[in-house]
């Protein structure tokens, strides 16, 4: 993950002026794929394929084209044009590259978990892994129609990579890890056309399985669980010795007592959702899921107003758990 691009902006400042006139100029800022058939809108996880022609107008604001010649010379025609537009995106030869050259990939923070004021970790940008993987896999859709799997191939991997960055970064937060689910999604897109075209070599299956075998989002969404958990009793510790270097932060003037009940009941819901995701992969993943969903409710449910006004500071800090779980494992 040290391409340039990778190591300038992955934790640096989202407002950053220059990073979203790098965004805009390489145009990475597209919201999302646009698939051929608009039935299916969720690309391989509905069938769809990406549509080369409306990808072209809408990405890159160039008016709509009408194609000649059979349906296959349609499609070749777009999938030209689209590659020619996306061609000037230098930034996206530099995971291509890399995907080949470097056998392992990890995001790596630059700086460990502050004592003080632990929350204000630098975080990942979502903003640019995402776009650099739209961009991957809308670079690597079109080879396909031109019958250049080689090419398809390096964006396909370096898509998969990228993906492996952030799903086994070591200390990731409970975002940046549902960041590599996100990412896998948009990866398995040039993987899935390859594989509905048996355009893959055996050699390249087995790099692909190589890839897919490294990675464990159940298991990274639990270490990222317990990086949370870290934090936010850090954060809790602090201020209830009213450390901090923003003393506007209400819950510095909590009382003592109810921060430790808050920071109980949050480790107490934390682990219940760390109990669930050690059945990963089980037949009593569901049940202990439901269960774990079931003691959470119950906790929140049961409790009166006095007892969530004391416990608060908790209660807020607790994450959604279902989604998470559900796109991990």
């Amino acid at each position: 993950m040290k391409t340039p691009v990778l190591e300038r902006w992955a934790f640096g400042r989202g407002d950053d002026p220059a990073f979203v006139q790098f965004l805009e100029r390489t145009h990475l800022t597209p919201k999302r794929f646009y698939i051929a058939d608009r039935k299916r809108p969720d690309g391989w996880m509905e069938f769809g394929w990406v549509d080369h022609a409306k990808m072209a107008e809408e990405w890159f604001g160039v008016p709509a084209q009408t194609y000649t010649g059979s349906e296959q010379e349609k499609l070749a025609s777009a999938a030209r044009r689209l590659l020619a537009l996306m061609e000037p995106l230098d930034v996206l030869d530099e995971p291509r590259r890399a995907a080949v050259a470097r056998p392992c990939s990890e995001l790596m923070r630059a700086a460990a978990i502050p004592q003080i004021e632990p929350l204000r970790v630098s975080a990942a940008r979502f903003q640019l892994a995402r776009g650099v993987a739209l961009g991957l896999a809308a670079h690597g859709s079109p080879f396909f129609a031109e019958g250049l799997h080689d090419e398809a191939y390096l964006d396909a991997l370096a898509g998969l990579k990228l993906t492996r960055g952030y799903v086994a970064m070591p200390d990731a937060s409970l975002v940046e890890s549902m960041i590599g689910v996100v990412l896998t999604k948009i990866a398995l897109q040039a993987v899935w056309e390859g594989c509905q075209l048996h355009a893959w070599s055996e050699a390249e299956l087995r790099q692909f399985e190589s890839e897919f075998s490294s990675m464990h989002p159940a298991a990274s969404l639990a270490a990222a669980m317990r990086t949370d958990r870290v934090s936010m009793v850090l954060t809790y510790r602090q201020a209830s010795l009213r450390v901090s270097n923003r003393p506007g932060l209400f819950w510095l003037y909590w009382p003592q007592g109810w921060l430790h009940e808050g920071t109980v009941l949050y480790c107490m819901c934390m682990q219940d959702g760390l109990d669930a995701l050690a059945k990963a992969g089980t037949e009593l993943f569901l049940q202990t899921k439901g269960e774990a969903l079931a003691r959470l409710d119950h906790r929140f449910s049961s409790l009166s107003p006095w007892e969530s006004l004391r416990l608060a500071v908790g209660i807020m800090a607790v994450p959604a758990f279902t989604k998470p779980s559900n796109q991990s494992v």
